[in-house]
């Protein structure tokens, strides 16, 4: 698991790009955010996911569903760069890129 720290990295970057419309469409990637909805992506379709960002500090906490993410690359973040690529106000901790239909 790789670690994360800057808001300068390309990936995160490429992430941040995933909330417009413009940066889903070019990318055919979308960011789906919360326990739940991570579960459920990889639940339906654990191949499209394709990255899974943890916050440092909720690593064990979602160790079971870390597990689930075996195809995915998985990078564990700091609490900036999670802000920095989430849309909501209070970020879960996790997220994951996932492959449009």
């Amino acid at each position: 698991m790789q670690t994360l720290t800057s808001v300068q990295n390309p990936l995160v970057k490429a992430v941040r790009a995933l909330q417009t419309r413009e940066g889903r469409d070019q990318s055919g990637l979308f960011l789906c955010e919360g326990e739940r909805m991570v579960a459920e992506a990889l639940h339906a379709d654990a191949s499209a996911v394709q990255t899974v960002f943890v916050a440092e500090d909720r690593r064990d906490a979602y160790a079971a569903l870390l597990a689930k993410a075996d195809r995915a690359e998985v990078f564990c973040i700091s609490a900036h760069v999670l802000e920095a690529i989430s849309q909501v106000r209070t970020p879960q901790g996790i997220a994951a890129t996932v492959r449009l239909p």
